[in-house]
């Protein structure tokens, strides 16, 4: 794997009365707030390490340039389809902000020699450190500056890391693959070449569930959805709001009443030749197209998808937005199931996983 130093943009704290309110803003505010000095460059390249500290969890990573022919040539795994109207949207933002705000969040196998190299870094001073009280969190960035430690991190992600996997950011990595490849060739060398990027072991990072929403009682009843849905499912009514509890499970919520559904044997058979059997594929395949109509996971706008890390209640208030709405809860993929898919050449249906943690929208930012 090919890192690179970068000149970082900062936030100009002393200017920051509520993080909280700041870094919520930033996604669609960050042109104004560079223009009007809220940020600014570092005049060094560093590489940086990065820490997050919260009440039950520690993360330490790498935060790190990556050259864009690593994601072209497949160095940089992907493991989801990207849905066209965001590819669109980050187009648009990228374009508008001329930066890259928020790192491309990568995994890989945990290394020792990183490890040591992050450790030795971690024991000096950061240079910024942000306390974000709704989340109870503490994030901290070390910078890495000097020549000689830098090659040492460049040298051993070249030879130690030989693939890394995207956990947040395919889209990101589309979008800017896409500028590359499109802009003229003197201006893309410049502007598009790499990736803002924060490395995390696999061992690090949390996989949670990535459930659905559909508009959809207008066009069939309750009734007749779940009679359709019986034929593939054993169906159980719960008395109260439930998440799956297993693989192959889902729960569906509809007409404000929860049911565990379970895959029939003769489903799971037509999928027993897959490398990986999720259940989100099935409930596309088997469910939203041949029963809803849903043939287009990536575009239509029927479905829409609920981050796990929202709890069931974002789903229940999501669906509840609409009296034509039903939510499915789907058991969360697995890491080893995710590189399995990834190393394969495959894709998982857009929005499968939904990763922790979450990096600021402009804490740590490069201009294009």
């Amino acid at each position: 794997m090919t890192i690179y130093p970068f000149r970082p943009i900062f936030p100009n704290f002393q200017l920051i009365a509520s993080a909280d309110t700041f870094f919520a803003t930033v996604k669609h505010e960050f042109p104004a707030y560079w223009k009007s000095g809220f940020f600014s460059e570092a005049d060094q390249e560093a590489l940086f390490v990065y820490e997050i500290t919260g009440p039950n969890r520690h993360y330490l990573g790498v935060v790190a340039c990556t050259d864009i022919h690593d994601y072209l040539d497949g160095r940089i795994k992907c493991h989801e389809e990207t849905l066209a109207a965001k590819e669109r949207y980050m187009t648009n933002l990228l374009l508008e902000r001329e930066a890259m705000i928020k790192p491309v969040l990568l995994t890989y196998p945990r290394n020792q020699a990183i490890d040591d190299l992050v450790a030795e870094v971690r024991s000096g001073e950061p240079v910024h450190a942000v306390i974000f009280r709704e989340e109870q969190q503490e994030h901290r960035l070390y910078a890495v500056e000097d020549p000689e430690q830098i090659r040492a991190f460049q040298r051993m992600f070249a030879e130690q890391i030989a693939r890394a996997y995207i956990a947040d950011g395919h889209h990101r990595c589309a979008t800017g693959a896409r500028l590359y490849e499109t802009v003229p060739v003197d201006q893309r060398r410049l502007r598009y070449a790499r990736l803002l990027c924060l490395f995390l072991p696999f061992d690090q990072l949390i996989i949670h569930d990535y459930n659905r929403v559909i508009e959809i009682l207008h066009e069939i009843s309750p009734t007749v959805f779940l009679a359709r849905v019986s034929r593939l499912c054993h169906i159980h009514h719960l008395k109260q709001a439930t998440k799956p509890r297993a693989k192959h499970e889902i729960t569906l919520y509809l007409d404000r009443e929860w049911y565990r559904l379970r895959w029939k044997k003769f489903v799971l058979k037509q999928y027993a030749d897959r490398l990986v059997v999720l259940d989100g594929e099935i409930l596309n395949n088997e469910v939203l197209g041949p029963i809803l109509g849903i043939e287009d996971v990536r575009n239509d706008l029927r479905l829409r998808y609920v981050e796990g890390i929202s709890g069931i209640e974002g789903v229940i208030e999501k669906t509840h937005k609409s009296a034509y709405r039903i939510g499915f809860c789907i058991y969360p993929v697995a890491m080893e199931e995710l590189v399995k898919v990834a190393d394969a050449g495959e894709t998982l249906p857009p929005k499968s996983t939904w990763f922790e943690p979450r990096v600021k929208n402009g804490l740590i930012s490069t201009a294009l």
